[in-house]
């Protein structure tokens, strides 16, 4: 059986130097990218010209052979994938065969703001979003209902671009609103912009709840003294004392010299879990048994915590908010 793994574990978009273990995780997907679009090149070829030595009904079989063969159902796990409908009801094929690994932004942020609330006794914020990504775009969606769910009156609703440098404007538009706190939905590259506007412009303080976006050490590095204003819900805390994860930061940090961080964590769990539903399945290498066991899977110890996924494929888990102290997560609670 082969396996193939991909995920998006490292936000290399950010201002600010890249750790030794972005730079690996650039050179990774460059590697991964040039090998599929060599793969793709060659069915291409490999299609074209025996196309042109066969009529259209042999065609027309052949490629309806090829597309079965592609999309035969294999359990995959989605690792550092957070988004609306990854898995539960889909309209794009064997979802069924999908399992998640990583929290949602539909369990992340209503957590997140529910603790922002609850400790800050928050009433109106801003909501500022990067319009021109769907992930963030969603994200803006979910922020919405949970606001409306906790009683917190959006103000005013800012969208941005990804391309956007300066953030002065966007940020003077919600002081004028005069906020408890601002929302804010984007990818990493945008979050330290927003982060650090705020810390110019709120020489005070003011608290932004994030979205997964902002979960990376390397926004903490690019915001510097502005990134303690983040909330932010997330699947890991590193100081957590469990045995599943002081062992797992222990031998990263004795392996690769640097602790974890959240999108490591995540894909190690991910194997670990594969590795037990393999073996519980008894046979590795049947597909149909080993979406069972992965289905079986229940409160499974890991550097996450207890780990189960639901009858929908998601992941349930424990959910942590955090902030940030002295250059690093810390729980906000």
């Amino acid at each position: 059986m082969r396996w193939y793994a991909c995920s998006e574990c490292a936000d290399v978009g950010v201002d600010g130097p890249e750790s030794r273990h972005q730079s690996r995780a650039r050179d990774l997907a460059d590697r991964c990218g040039q090998h599929l679009r060599a793969v793709a090149a060659e069915r291409r070829e490999a299609r074209d010209g025996a196309d042109q030595r066969r009529g259209w009904d042999q065609r027309r079989e052949d490629r309806a052979r090829r597309r079965g063969r592609w999309l035969r159902p294999l359990p995959v796990i989605a690792i550092s994938n957070t988004g609306v409908g990854i898995v539960g009801k889909c309209d794009y094929g064997a979802c069924d065969w999908i399992f998640r690994a990583s929290l949602g932004e539909e369990t992340a942020l209503p957590a997140a703001l529910k603790a922002a609330k609850d400790k800050l006794n928050l009433k109106k914020v801003v909501l500022m979003f990067e319009s021109d990504q769907k992930f963030a775009a969603d994200g803006a969606d979910i922020f919405k209902k949970a606001a409306a769910d906790n009683g917190i009156t959006i103000s005013r609703t800012i969208p941005y671009k990804t391309a956007d440098v300066d953030f002065s404007a966007f940020v003077t538009q919600a002081k004028g609103e005069n906020p408890d706190a601002i929302l804010a939905s984007g990818l990493a590259g945008t979050a330290s912009k927003v982060l650090i506007e705020v810390g110019k412009q709120f020489p005070q303080g003011l608290r932004v709840v994030g979205s997964n976006g902002f979960n990376s050490p390397a926004v903490i590095t690019a915001a510097g003294a502005a990134a303690p204003n983040m909330i932010v819900g997330t699947a890991w805390n590193k100081a957590s004392t469990d045995k599943a994860n002081a062992d797992f930061v222990k031998a990263f940090k004795d392996k690769y010299g640097s602790d974890p961080d959240q999108f490591a964590t995540q894909s190690y769990t991910a194997l670990i879990v594969l590795a037990d539903a393999m073996k519980r399945s008894g046979n590795a290498t049947d597909k149909a048994a080993l979406r069972k066991a992965l289905e079986g899977t229940k409160d499974f110890a890991t550097p996450l915590g207890a780990f189960s996924f639901t009858p929908e494929h998601d992941v349930k888990q424990p959910v942590f908010v955090m902030t940030v102290k002295d250059g690093a997560f810390v729980p906000f609670n």
